[in-house]
């Protein structure tokens, strides 16, 4: 299957929006030829052999790719809230180990306690992300 160019995309997403040959043409301010090469070319590389069957190609192409850059997209920003949530979680951890240092008996204990619920937080935060990234691997492997 060869690669969509920018313009026969056009005449596609037009297509797939209703406009005729004529209306696409005027749009783009080319000839009707112009658009019925375009259709020809898009034919040969998609190998459809009406007007919906390519324009129904063409948008599963693009569901595929837009689901690709916005699961891209997520993992990204996933990724930067966990080195944020980290950063933070270290300076909490620094400001912590000085109130410590400094707390009588019954204060660190006092600490103690804050220091463990908070790390069984983060543990089962991370469990939680760990059984979902498990749970989405299944799910594609299906």
């Amino acid at each position: 299957m060869g690669t969509i160019s920018k313009r026969e995309g056009q005449v596609l997403a037009m297509a797939a929006q209703g406009f005729t040959d004529e209306s696409i043409a005027k749009e783009l301010d080319i000839s009707v030829a112009t658009v019925r090469g375009y259709w020809l070319r898009v034919r040969t590389k998609l190998g459809g052999s009406s007007r919906a069957e390519l324009v129904g190609q063409w948008i599963g192409l693009n569901s595929r790719t837009e689901t690709a850059r916005v699961a891209e997209e997520h993992q990204s920003q996933t990724r930067g809230n966990r080195e944020d949530f980290e950063r933070l979680l270290a300076e909490e951890r620094t400001a912590i180990d000085g109130v410590f240092n400094n707390a009588t008996a019954t204060q660190r204990r006092q600490i103690s306690g804050i220091r463990k619920d908070s790390d069984d937080a983060m543990n089962g935060a991370q469990a939680a992300n760990s059984n979902g990234s498990a749970r989405k691997v299944k799910k594609k492997e299906a």
